[in-house]
């Protein structure tokens, strides 16, 4: 489940007030929930330049889950790709006109409510999911993949997540400044 679009971004850098808002208060859902969009290539590119896709949301990201079960993972941003061996690169360095060097970040700030009796099977993460420098295809700089610029706040007050809770991202960049991660862990609503 994503809150933002497949390589498409939800705002623009000149509309950033806006808030994507993913609920969930029941049912099963086997895979993971991003309160981000999903960056990555075009599965139907055959092969032409600059195809990976940017999945900015430009503005801030909520995510309540307060009944069902999610059978992987939270994460408050998105899900990052890296730049595919097509992608423009100009006098072998990398151009990002394209957006491709931070695919899914959020500019804004990212809230997460686990409450009621949600059952989260693997992690909360405030922040996205990047990737690793040691899966960097040609030197690739994948720092900015999955990345938040503002603050992230993960706030549980019941519910089950049966393994770890992190403010920051799975490899996902979370911003510069004070105050910038909360985690609140508290007894009831």
């Amino acid at each position: 489940v994503y809150g933002g679009g497949f390589r498409g971004s939800v705002g623009t850098s000149t509309f950033t007030g806006i808030t994507t808002t993913v609920t969930v208060t029941g049912g099963i859902i086997d895979g993971s929930v991003y309160g981000g969009g999903q960056g990555g290539p075009d599965p139907v590119s055959s092969g032409n330049s600059n195809t990976t896709g940017r999945a900015y949301v430009f503005g801030g990201v909520e995510v309540n889950i307060t009944g069902g079960v999610i059978g992987q993972n939270v994460y408050g941003g998105g899900q990052g790709a890296q730049m595919t061996s097509n992608d423009i690169n100009y006098n072998g360095g990398n151009y990002d006109e394209g957006g491709v060097r931070d695919t899914a970040k959020v500019t804004g700030n990212v809230i997460i409510h686990i409450g009621g009796d949600a059952l989260v099977e693997g992690s909360v993460y405030g922040g996205g999911m990047g990737l690793s420098e040691s899966v960097a295809e040609n030197n690739n700089d994948v720092s900015g993949i999955a990345s938040i610029s503002g603050s992230v706040s993960v706030y549980i007050t019941s519910g089950t997540v049966k393994l770890s809770v992190f403010g920051g991202g799975e490899y996902g960049y979370v911003g510069t400044g004070d105050d910038l991660l909360t985690i609140d862990i508290s007894d009831s609503e």
